[in-house]
């Protein structure tokens, strides 16, 4: 009875907890944004406190505010010579200090400090994309309905994105493939950062990164800055979160998807260090192990597991700073057939075939920034990034014979050098130049079984070697005055495995009008390396005698023009709109005239084989992007984006066609609230909207599919059609909890709460004789709970 008492007591302290008022630190470090040089003598306030609560930054540019009320503020930072900011919707909990690092800009004129109220979520933090890019924060990752914690999801919010599919994380960009997109950590390019994924991919089920540990990031869509090279499509470009320098802090989370467990603080005996990490381990896993769910209860187990860590050293004038950073992670998937839970006329092209699936991905780096002048800074990273994929695909034979019928095996290893230099000339002249040198060695095996008739197995690939890929930049801003911003720059690298190379100019021009209206035009050249496997295809030309047709391939191309215009109002409204053509050329294609594109190649889960490809195809994209939202404020905000688009593609037969990405439009509209129950207890909600055009097919010639036995297309129709039109409704709510040192977070999140039955693809079934479709996941539900102390 004592025992139950004890425990109803500590619940009740725990979310009911006493009447004091629970308050916590804002403290942080304000820097010069192009030379990191802290700025001294800074005032940092929080402007809506009575009575105001400020200070000024101390010879390192540090910053403390002490007994700050939890919930919600707005930070504001001034400083002569220097454009002001102010950050809002800051979360103070009771559990965890804000700790921020925030760089200012400074004036053209020197004569007078101006305040300027940061525009939220749209300024990118990169200074030198001028459009088609946008920051976004931490508490954005989780707080859009349906982004389950995940940035390439969230991101389908944004105009001009769309989902490849509910179930993995692949994002279409202005119709381009989802192989266009470049992920960046900390400065360096990473392979696929997914569970579940395959080499040469930029998709899965589920995100390795953790929203935890990531800082604010970069997303950008279009005519990106010269420092981001083999990319046509957009970035992602990622930063990680330092850790509490001065107390530990730590973090459980149990959830649908996983258990996860994170720790911060200083390194024991270093002064000013701090690390941060988090692990989290696949809930379903853990279940299997305890042996509450056996692999015989389900056709397929996911199980998987990552980690996420950064370790900052103490920065010193004379050694500079060093940062050691890395992600990895393990999933692993076994797809077994069970007869017995088909239907009678269901179909599996798979039928009798088990899969047995391991994906593992890593990063591990080293970065050292050092200033060497007042006004140049160099930062040096060092990194070894690897990825590792396998299929092993056998059928049952009969009751004790199970006969190996297929077998991929690929690996990827890249040893990464990047060095960049920053140097402001004046006010007006900011330069960057770097180089980045990336090493691969690769290891591809592709193996099946033919059949009984021909009885063998047959080896498609099985190579190992090693290439690199070389990219250097320079880049230019110039500022005509705190209005008016020219970028500038070219890119260039060269591939040496097949001995090719591209040079990329860029330019891009802001022009901020009075009243808040800012006009933006970018340019230009973009280009990017094909999957690496497809340069090493082998083609058998005779019997054991293989030759590489794919070798030569060049860089596939991208013409960007971009035009934008964007209107802040009312403080918390903003509207914008762009409209952006893109010309693709040097697309590879087959060299006898068929349909096929690697402007097509993304849409599936694997790669297809194609030898004998030539750099002849082309495509173009073109459309308008629309945007309303209103920032969070007042306990509420919303978001609306539009997408009105075009994706066309010419493969080697000469006739232009729809690409498989071009679904012609995108809606989404997305909001949420949040109430104030007490001081202590915050209740939230969000809600999203999706409408978009049904992917592109091609579709199955029935008549000849029945004659054959299996699947015949129609190739004269190939992408004419679009699938049903999508949509999808997310929902969240959740519960904040702040109680004396422990912080508690609730969340439900529902993907799909209506459970709509959206078309995945059409697919031809020799037991029926007829075309059935297949549909995508219905509802996802995400649930956990967060502990912070």
């Amino acid at each position: 009875m004592k025992k139950l008492s004890f425990i109803i007591a500590f619940i009740a302290y725990t979310f009911c907890g006493f009447s004091q008022d629970l308050t916590q630190t804002i403290r942080g470090k304000i820097l010069d944004k192009q030379t990191q040089i802290p700025v001294i003598g800074a005032n940092v306030f929080l402007p809506a406190t009575n009575p105001v609560i400020g200070t000024i930054t101390d010879g390192e540019g540090n910053f403390k505010l002490e007994n700050i009320a939890v919930g919600r503020h707005t930070l504001q930072i001034s400083c002569v010579g220097y454009n002001g900011v102010t950050i809002p919707n800051i979360v103070v909990t009771s559990a965890k200090e804000v700790v921020l690092e925030i760089g200012i800009e400074e004036l053209v004129s020197q004569l007078e400090e101006i305040v300027v109220t940061a525009r939220q979520k749209k300024d990118p933090l990169n200074k030198m994309a001028a459009i088609s890019a946008r920051s976004f924060t931490v508490e954005e990752t989780g707080r859009f309905a349906g982004a389950l914690t995940d940035p390439a999801r969230m991101a389908t919010a944004y105009a001009g994105v769309i989902a490849a599919s509910d179930q993995r994380n692949d994002i279409i960009i202005r119709g381009n493939s989802p192989l266009g997109l470049l992920w960046k950590l900390e400065d360096i390019n990473i392979p696929n950062p997914n569970h579940f994924s395959s080499i040469s991919t930029t998709g899965g089920g589920i995100s390795i990164l953790n929203n935890n540990n990531l800082s604010n990031s970069d997303f950008l869509t279009g005519a990106f800055p010269a420092e981001y090279g083999n990319a046509l499509a957009g970035v992602f470009d990622l930063k990680l979160k330092r850790g509490n320098d001065e107390a530990y802090e730590s973090m459980v989370q149990v959830g649908v998807t996983g258990l996860e467990l994170g720790l911060e603080g200083p390194l024991p005996g270093i002064e000013k260090s701090a690390f941060i990490a988090n692990y989290r381990l696949s809930t379903i896993g853990i279940i299997n192990a305890m042996g509450i769910v056996d692999d015989k209860d389900l056709p397929a187990i996911p199980k998987f597991q990552d980690m996420t860590f950064k370790v900052d050293f103490p920065n010193s004038s004379r050694s500079g700073k060093f940062t050691l950073f890395g992600i990895g992670g393990i999933s692993t998937i076994d797809l077994k057939f069970k007869p017995e839970e088909l239907e009678q006329d269901e179909y599996l092209d798979v039928e009798n075939q088990n899969h047995y699936t391991d994906c593992r991905t890593g990063v591990l780096g080293i970065s050292h920034n050092i200033r060497i002048s007042d006004n140049s800074r160099i930062k040096s990273t060092v990194a070894v990034t690897g990825s590792e994929s396998s299929v092993v695909s056998d059928t049952i034979m009969g009751p004790k014979e199970v006969r190996l019928i297929g077998m991929t095996k690929s690996s990827e290893v890249r040893y990464i050098l990047s060095v960049k230099m920053n140097n402001r000339l004046n006010s007006r002249n900011n330069f960057e130049s770097g180089i980045s040198l990336n090493h691969i060695k690769f290891n591809y095996l592709d193996s099946n079984y033919l059949g009984e008739i021909i009885d063998r197995y047959h080896v498609w690939h099985n190579l190992q070697g090693n290439s690199t890929l070389y990219e250097a930049y320079t880049q230019w801003q110039h500022k005509f005055n705190d209005k008016m911003v020219l970028n500038s720059g070219i890119h260039g690298q060269f591939f040496d495995y097949s001995s090719k190379y591209a040079i990329e100019p860029r330019l891009g021009f802001k022009w901020t009008l009075k009243d808040n209206h800012v006009l933006s035009i970018g340019t230009g050249l973009h280009s990017q390396v094909q999957p690496f496997v497809f340069y090493i295809y082998q083609t058998e030309i005779s019997p054991g005698n293989f030759i590489h047709t794919n070798r030569n391939l060049d860089f596939t191309k991208s013409l960007h023009f971009v035009a934008g215009y964007d209107h802040n109002f009312l403080k918390e409204f903003r509207i914008k709109s762009e409209v952006y053509y893109q010309y693709l050329y040097d697309i590879p294609v087959e060299s006898h005239s068929s349909l096929f594109s690697m402007a097509n190649v993304g849409a599936e889960f694997t790669m297809p084989f194609a030898d004998s490809l030539i750099n002849k195809g082309t495509g173009e994209n073109y459309g308008l992007e629309l945007t309303f939202e209103k920032f969070f404020s007042k306990n509420y905000y919303f978001l609306v984006t539009s997408t009105l688009f075009q994706s066309k593609y010419t493969g080697s037969d000469g006739i232009k066609r729809n690409t498989v990405f071009n679904s012609n439009y995108t809606l989404t509209a997305l909001g949420g609230i949040e109430l104030n129950i007490t001081k202590k207890t915050v209740f939230l909600t969000d809600t999203r909207i999706t409408f978009a055009g049904g992917r592109r097919y091609i579709p199955v010639n029935l008549t000849e599919s029945k004659i054959q036995g299996y699947e015949v297309l129609e190739n004269n129709h190939a992408y004419k059609y679009r699938l049903n039109d999508y949509f999808r409704l997310d929902y969240k709510l959740g519960f904040r909890f702040n109680r004396a040192k422990v912080f508690h977070y609730v969340v439900v999140d529902i993907m799909n709460v209506l459970n709509t039955k959206n078309i995945f693809q059409k697919v031809y079934n020799p037991k029926t004789n007829d075309i059935y479709d297949v549909f995508q996941y219905g509802m996802i539900p995400n649930i956990f709970y967060r502990l912070e102390f």
